[in-house]
Formats: structure tokens, C-alpha cells, sequence
């Protein structure tokens, strides 16, 4: 920890600390109540370790309406097992999020405090978690928390090492593989792009150091990990002529083509700054200050810390697909770097030496208010709206048809409801009539503009209930029961 008065714990400050965690926790847990799976494609996501358990499809997953996969499976092998752990599926899709969110808090945490006692702790979790991404993502049913968190442990393993000075031990070549692989069975080789180029921008800029800085673990943990993916790929490509299409063609190599995914302007990311303010205001501020530069000639680990995160930064906003969440990754190595600069400036900039507390619990009361405050707003529209009603439908479905093969999920937009009502698909419009027909379904969930202009087509079934027009659904559905 850098040596200044600063950085006296008073009991006040760690009481204030305390509870700024505990709400942080509290964020994490309540933020995306009630849980479903309605949005930002998270029945997608869903869908890989529920088809892995329900069907036993482990290595080439599906979405509900039989299409691939167009991700790795770690997060759905992560999901299954916790499944298999817990025997509730809420749990095993947010789960791994989360306990991904409290891994980095955690790290985070420690090395602000190390850098500048309890309000550099304050300032680091602050920057990382006070923020509606850190919040939104921690148990929503995605990958983006589990990959994060491998692109991190990679990226602060580089910095201890900077900050020890010693040479690459094998425990931390190892560390650096298993995440790197990890992060390719997550999302492919993602990690490339905010890790390499930072990489190396960080190595020409310290190409002068005394003595020669060593950043990279070796080539090899970077080599043989995309190896065991691209042999994942190919045994894809080889099981289903669509994988290759969707996996490489559009998911992977669609993100560079303006015409495959929805396009952002190169600007699109620079409301990531706005989105963790005060802390990256602060950053910035540290920056322009002309003592903290010079400081950090004599500090690589930090600028490898910058490195990183605004390399990372320019890198995902030269691609053309982009998408808030993506970016998130790059919050991590600023909130790392800012304590250090807040303590290299407690010896220069006299208005941070004599204030630097005050300002630092002030931002961390108007974040926490903010974020507290936008929760719970958020989670009484979703109750208010009635968010939970396909989930409620498919419970009310399987109450009416407790064996599993009497019920049946016509297709539509609404992927979700095939997980709520305890069925592993959909059955296109025509195959449910004829089975309705044959007496072979006794309950249906169907679109209400099936039920409203064919009901015709269901003979002797009733209207059991509606989901009505709710907000942020793909359409309307209503649940049909054969009249006996």
C-alpha cells in the first residue's frame, strides 16, 4: 500500500465502506426482479444447459426452435451442474454471473485497498460495480459476467506480475492458459481483441524500461487455447452443416460486416464513460494532471492497467457490430488502475490531498442513491407490468397437463416459454392442429392470433387464460385446454 495520511481507517469510513457493499450485494441479487428469461436473449442462453440436462446434448446445443447454438458451452456445462447441485433453474442460469461479479468485486476490492487503504477499496469497487452494467448483468441469464471475469483474471495476473517484478512462474503460466481457455469456451477468442492489441501497445511504450519488462506469459498460452477452439469449431462444422454458418459465418465473422448485425457509429461506446461517472470522471481528471504521467513512467503495472483497458476500448469500437454489454470488460482495469493514480495524486494535486475522503464518499453516495434508486424503480415497473406472466402460464400449463407429452408449445417469438412450461420445444402450427385433432395434446399454449382467427382448428378445447398485451413480450399467448 503507497504510504500517505490518507489512507487512516477511521470507523466511520469502514462502517460507510461496509454498507456501500452491502448494497452493492443487494444490487446484485435483487436488480433483475422478477427473474425471467423475456429479453435481451436470454432463453437462448438458457436453452444450452437445459437441452444439455433435458436431452443430453453436451458438446452441440440448440435454441428452442432448433437452430445452433452460436456459443461455447463452459457457462451452460457451469449451469447444468449447479442445476444438478441445486435442482432449481433460476439458480443455475444466474448463478455462475454472479458469483463471476463477486469473484472481481472481491480482487478489486483488495487491490484498491492496497493501493490507498479503504478509500482507494472504495474508489476501485466503486468504479467496477456502482454502474447499471455491473448491476444488470450480474444474474442476468448471459455470458458476458463469465467472460468478463476470464479476460480479467488474465489481464491482473499480467499486472501482478508487472508489480512483482519477478520472472514467469509456472503456476502463473498456468493461471493465464486455463483463463484464456476458458474465455474461448465461453465466447470464442473475444479475448484477443481486448487483451493483444493492449498487449502489445503496452510493450512498445515500455520498450525503453530498465530492465526489460517481460509482459507476456508466452506464446503458447495464447497458441494452444485457440487450438481446442478451433477443434471445437471444426467437430461443430462437421456434426451440422448449419454450425458453420452460424457459428463462424454470423456470430463470429458477422461482427466485422455492417450488413449481418445491427451497426454502431465507432462514438457508440463513449457513453460507457457516462455510465460509471463520477469514477471514470475522476480517472480522467488523475490523467490530465501532468505529475500523475509522469508518475506512471516509473509504474508500469499501472499503465499496463490503462493499456488494457482504453486499448480494449478502441478496439471494440472500431468493430462495427456493437452492443453495450460488450464493452464491459474494460471497466475492470480502470477500476483497478484508479486507486493507483488517486494515490499518486494525493502527493501532488493539494485540492485531492485535502478533500480526497470527502470526494470519495460523496461519489460513492450519489452512485449508490443513483444505482439503488434506478433498481428499484426498474423492479417495481417489471412487477407493475406483470413481467412474470408467461412464467406464470407455463406454471398454470403444467398444472393442467401433468404428463408432459399431453402438452405442447406452438412456435413462436417468445423462446422462454418452453422452458416455463417444462417442454424442450415447439411444435409448428400445422403438426399442433393435427395433433389437437387426434386427441394426442389436452393443453396447448398458442399464439392469440392462432386462437383468435383458426380456433376452428382446436375442436372441444377452451380458453383456460391469457397473457393479454404485457410489455417487452413478443406477442400475446393464450393456454387452451381440451373439454372433456
Amino acid at each position: 500500500m503507497i504510504s500517505t495520511p490518507l489512507s487512516s481507517e477511521s470507523k466511520a469510513l469502514r462502517i460507510f465502506c461496509a454498507v456501500v457493499l452491502s448494497l452493492i450485494a443487494v444490487c446484485f441479487f435483487l436488480r433483475n426482479l422478477p427473474l425471467h428469461l423475456d429479453d435481451y436473449d436470454q432463453a437462448k442462453q438458457a436453452y444450452v444447459s437445459y437441452e444439455m440436462v433435458n436431452l443430453g446434448d453436451w458438446m452441440l446445443q440448440h435454441t428452442p426452435r432448433n437452430h445452433i447454438a452460436t456459443k461455447p458451452p463452459l457457462v451452460g456445462w457451469l449451469s447444468a451442474a449447479t442445476f444438478y447441485a441445486t435442482n432449481n433453474w433460476d439458480i443455475a442460469w444466474r448463478l455462475p454471473g454472479l458469483i463471476a461479479a463477486f469473484i472481481m468485486m472481491w480482487i478489486i476490492y483488495r487491490e484498491g485497498r492496497n493501493a490507498f487503504g479503504l478509500i482507494g477499496a472504495i474508489l476501485a469497487t466503486g468504479f467496477f460495480a456502482l454502474n447499471i452494467l455491473a448491476i444488470r448483468l450480474a444474474t442476468l441469464v448471459r455470458t458476458d459476467m463469465v467472460l468478463t471475469l476470464c479476460i480479467f483474471i488474465v489481464g491482473w495476473l499480467i499486472f501482478r506480475h508487472l508489480k512483482n517484478g519477478t520472472p514467469w512462474t509456472k503456476a502463473e503460466r498456468w493461471g493465464v492458459f486455463v483463463a484464456v481457455l476458458a474465455s474461448m469456451l465461453v465466447k470464442g477468442p473475444i479475448i484477443f481483441a481486448f487483451l493483444i492489441p493492449s498487449l502489445i501497445v503496452f510493450l512498445v511504450l515500455t520498450k525503453n524500461h530498465s530492465p526489460r519488462l517481460n509482459a507476456n506469459p508466452g506464446y503458447a498460452v495464447w497458441i494452444v487455447p485457440l487450438l481446442f477452439f478451433a477443434a471445437w469449431v471444426f467437430w461443430g462444422a462437421t456434426q451440422s452443416d448449419a454450425f458453420y454458418n452460424e457459428v463462424v459465418i454470423k456470430e463470429f465473422m458477422g461482427r466485422f460486416d455492417d450488413g449481418v448485425h445491427k451497426s454502431q457509429p465507432p462514438y457508440y461506446y463513449l457513453k460507457v464513460i457516462g455510465l460509471t461517472a463520477p469514477w471514470s470522471l475522476l480517472l480522467i481528471v488523475f490523467l490530465c494532471a501532468k505529475p500523475v504521467r509522469h508518475w506512471l513512467k516509473s509504474h508500469p503495472e499501472v499503465l499496463w492497467l490503462l493499456c488494457w483497458s482504453i486499448g480494449g476500448f478502441i478496439v471494440m469500437s472500431l468493430v462495427p457490430s456493437k452492443r453495450t454489454d460488450r464493452i464491459f470488460p474494460v471497466i475492470p482495469p480502470a477500476a483497478l488502475a484508479l486507486p493507483y493514480l488517486a494515490a499518486a495524486a494525493a502527493s501532488s494535486l493539494g485540492w485531492w490531498q485535502r478533500h480526497a475522503t470527502k470526494i470519495t464518499v460523496i461519489s460513492a453516495t450519489v452512485s449508490i442513491l443513483g444505482i439503488c434508486g434506478y433498481s428499484a424503480t426498474q423492479i417495481q415497473n417489471a412487477y407493475a407490468s406483470d413481467q412474470g406472466v408467461l412464467i406464470k402460464l407455463g406454471q398454470k400449463a403444467r398444472e393442467l397437463a401433468p404428463i408432459a407429452n399431453r402438452l405442447m408449445i406452438v412456435e413462436n417469438d417468445d423462446e422462454a416459454v418452453t422452458m416455463y412450461a417444462g417442454i424442450t420445444h415447439f411444435v409448428k402450427t400445422n403438426d399442433a392442429r393435427q395433433a389437437w385433432k387426434k386427441n394426442e395434446i389436452d393443453v396447448a399454449i398458442i399464439r392469440y392470433s392462432e386462437w383468435r382467427d383458426n380456433a376452428r382448428y382446436y375442436p372441444g378445447a377452451k380458453m383456460v387464460t391469457d397473457t393479454n398485451k404485457t410489455p417487452n413480450k413478443n406477442g400475446r399467448h393464450v393456454l387452451i385446454q381440451r373439454e372433456h
